[in-house]
């Protein structure tokens, strides 16, 4: 929290990286899967936008989907919600890439994680 009692930015963003960390472990991108599949996900693109205050001893919430996806390319995007304001407090818009532990490059995603990004 700030001096005026209000979450900090490098708050808001911790809750959103947690929020989807969350999410992709749901999702079976864990330990296991990296180690199985030689398979990252790295972040290309983050934006944050704030919509209104978290001020200090409310309680919140993160809520993560993804909107849209590729073979190797994720987006989506987290909210916090002030559950006391009953009001979104900020949005996280994310790009996120799968790529080879080892090559370096994007790669994609394996199996079951891909069948969660494929339309249905």
């Amino acid at each position: 929290m700030d001096d005026n009692g209000h979450l900090r930015v490098r708050g808001s963003f911790d809750l959103h990286m947690l929020g989807c960390e969350s999410f992709f472990n749901r999702l079976g991108f864990d330990e296991d899967y990296r180690a199985h599949n030689g398979l990252t996900i790295f972040s290309l693109d983050d934006r944050l936008t704030y919509v209104d205050e978290v001020r200090d001893g409310e309680h919140v919430t993160v809520h993560v989907c993804a909107t849209s996806a590729s073979d190797s390319v994720v987006r989506g995007r987290s909210a916090i919600v002030n559950q006391m304001r009953r009001a979104v407090a900020s949005v996280l818009y994310f790009v996120d890439a799968s790529a080879g532990l080892h090559s370096r490059r994007l790669e994609p995603f394996a199996d079951p994680l891909a069948g969660e990004f494929r339309p249905p």
